[in-house]
C-alpha cells in the first residue's frame, strides 16, 4: 500500500497481517484478514493519511486540477479517483437559518416553476423546492422548525403554508423580497 510521500518520493508500506479462520461451522467467509484501524480501511491500497490528503485536495480543486496537483505532490491519482474521493466526503451539517426568504422562479416559463429558500441574513441558498405549491413549502417548513421570520412576496399560497407550518413565525410581505 502507498503512504504519504516523503521529500517528493513515493512511500510504499509492506504490511503483514494475520489470516484468521472463522470458528463457526457453515460460515460463508471461512477466512478473513486482521484489520488495523487508523492505518488502512478495508480493500484500500492507500493509507488513511494519504486518502485524507487526496480528499482535501479534491475538495479544493476537484477533477483534473486535483489530479494535476496530486501528481506534482508525488501522490498521483486520476481525475476519476479525485471525484470519487470528493463524493465520499460527508456533507457538512447546515444549521436552520433564523430568517429566510422564499420566492418562486420559472424553470421553464409558464410551464415549470420552483421555490427557492435563502438565508436572508447571509444571502446563501438553503434549499430549492420543486413546484410552488403550499404543500411543498409547508412540509419543508415543518422539517425546519427553527425559522422565526419568513420574508415572502404577496403570494397567498406562501402565506398559508407559513401560517399552517409555523404559526408563531413572523411573516414579512414585500413586493421586492428580502
Amino acid at each position: 500500500m502507498t503512504d504519504v510521500p516523503v521529500d517528493g518520493r513515493h512511500v510504499v508500506v509492506h504490511l503483514r497481517v494475520r489470516r484468521l479462520v472463522c470458528p463457526m461451522q457453515g460460515c460463508r467467509r471461512q477466512t478473513f484478514r486482521e484489520q488495523i484501524p487508523g492505518l488502512l480501511e478495508r480493500h484500500q491500497r492507500r493509507t488513511v493519511r494519504l486518502v485524507r490528503q487526496i480528499s482535501h485536495v479534491a475538495q479544493e480543486l476537484c477533477g483534473r486540477a486535483a489530479a494535476r496537483l496530486t501528481n506534482l505532490l508525488a501522490m498521483p491519482v486520476s481525475r476519476s479517483t479525485a471525484l470519487r474521493r470528493l463524493l465520499q466526503l460527508p456533507l457538512p451539517e447546515q444549521s436552520v437559518p433564523r430568517v429566510i426568504g422564499v420566492d418562486d422562479f420559472a424553470l421553464r416559463r409558464r410551464q415549470r416553476y420552483a421555490t427557492i429558500v435563502i438565508d436572508a441574513e447571509t444571502g446563501r441558498r438553503v434549499a430549492v423546492l420543486p413546484g410552488r405549491d403550499a404543500a411543498t413549502q409547508e412540509s419543508w417548513l415543518r422539517e425546519h422548525p427553527g425559522v422565526k421570520v419568513v420574508c415572502r412576496d404577496g403570494s397567498a399560497t406562501y402565506a398559508e403554508a407559513v401560517r399552517r407550518a409555523l404559526p408563531d413565525a413572523v411573516q414579512v410581505s414585500d413586493r421586492w423580497q428580502c
